[in-house]
């Protein structure tokens, strides 16, 4: 004798509902862990940037330029800085690319050695609340992952 048919049923549906419920349960937990590149130079946080482009992935990769890009409100800009380098010449800097996850807490850390501005603009995004589109160009002889 075995169990009846619709109890059956519902042990398979009440089973496949528990996978499904603990399978969403798994990826909103890993998805919520997006990582967000912030920028530090000479002990000043610029903050989270939206774009970061030439970055190295492995220890072999080579570097020349790197292209910060975002919009932001309030953190210090970095076209500043770019525009206060220049005039301090042959002043090469390391740019610190601390990666944060969702919580603010580091999880990775790259240093761009030799660093200086090559290129950069900054340009109103949303005049209404005061935010700006900012991109800084740097030149990098080396990288090391922290």
């Amino acid at each position: 004798m075995g169990w009846p048919k619709k109890l059956q049923i519902s042990l398979v549906a009440a089973g496949v509902l528990t996978l499904a419920i603990s399978a969403n349960r798994l990826i909103a937990g890993l998805g919520d862990q997006r990582v967000t590149p912030h920028i530090v130079i000479d002990g000043i946080d610029f903050g989270a940037f939206d774009k970061t482009l030439g970055i190295p992935t492995d220890s072999y990769d080579q570097v020349s330029n790197v292209t910060f890009e975002r919009n932001f409100v309030t953190e210090p800009s970095l076209y500043m800085w770019a525009r206060q380098a220049v005039t301090e010449h042959g002043k090469l800097r390391t740019v610190s690319i601390i990666y944060k996850n969702s919580e603010g807490v580091e999880v990775n850390k790259l240093l761009l050695k030799g660093s200086h501005p090559i290129s950069w603009t900054v340009e109103s995004s949303d005049p209404s609340q005061g935010g700006y589109h900012e991109k800084v160009d740097v030149s990098v002889q080396s990288f090391l992952f922290d």
